[in-house]
């Protein structure tokens, strides 16, 4: 018979396998700065939008170029966390494939 896997066994088969514990731990993680990522991207792509819409002085354009200078950071810092999207993905299919052959 086949186990259903929700919220109230997820702990129980997780105290059970280790592994799984550190992979559901990982995901929680990286959900939680995706989240953050999402948020200060979207705050700094507002207000360059905001200040693009400002008369044009020294002052304007030297706070967009501080702008550009957190989203290109930002954009490096999407970079790594899609990248560590893909490993925690990989690992969890790693995973789910040796319990599929070694139940």
């Amino acid at each position: 018979m086949k186990k259903k896997f929700n919220k109230k066994n997820k702990f129980e088969e997780a105290s059970a396998s280790p592994e799984l514990l550190l992979l559901l731990e990982k995901s929680e993680s990286l959900s939680k700065t995706i989240v953050w990522w999402e948020t200060n991207i979207s705050e700094v792509i507002d207000e360059l939008d905001r200040l693009d819409t400002l008369p044009q002085t020294p002052q304007i354009e030297e706070q967009i170029d501080i702008e550009q200078n957190k989203l290109r950071k930002l954009l490096r810092r999407g970079d790594m966390e899609r990248q560590n999207l893909d490993k925690l993905e990989k690992d969890i299919k790693n995973f789910f494939l040796v319990k599929a052959i070694m139940p």
